[in-house]
């Protein structure tokens, strides 16, 4: 599996596993970069290629799995505490 293929797996991984989220994707200059807006929140992720190409499909599901988890966790932080200016405010 070439790092082509292995970038459409995280992006897949990531619109799966996300509701609601918006992702964009661009590679250039020997990177995979994802763009993830979600909850109101906007991370970025970034692959070398030659990483992409080193590990496994597997490692990098696992890998994609917790960054996932960040992602909804800190979403859910994000909710909280804009919930909570909202009732102070």
């Amino acid at each position: 599996m070439d790092a082509d293929q292995k970038a459409c797996a995280i992006l897949e991984r990531l619109i799966d596993q996300l509701h609601d989220v918006t992702v964009d994707y661009k590679c250039g200059a020997g990177v995979h970069e994802f763009i993830v807006c979600y909850a109101g929140s906007r991370f970025m992720l970034r692959f070398p290629e030659q990483a992409l190409l080193r590990r496994g499909l597997q490692e990098l599901e696992q890998m994609v799995g917790q960054i996932v988890e960040r992602i909804r966790t800190s979403g859910s932080a994000m909710r909280a505490n804009a919930t909570a200016a909202a009732a102070v405010g």
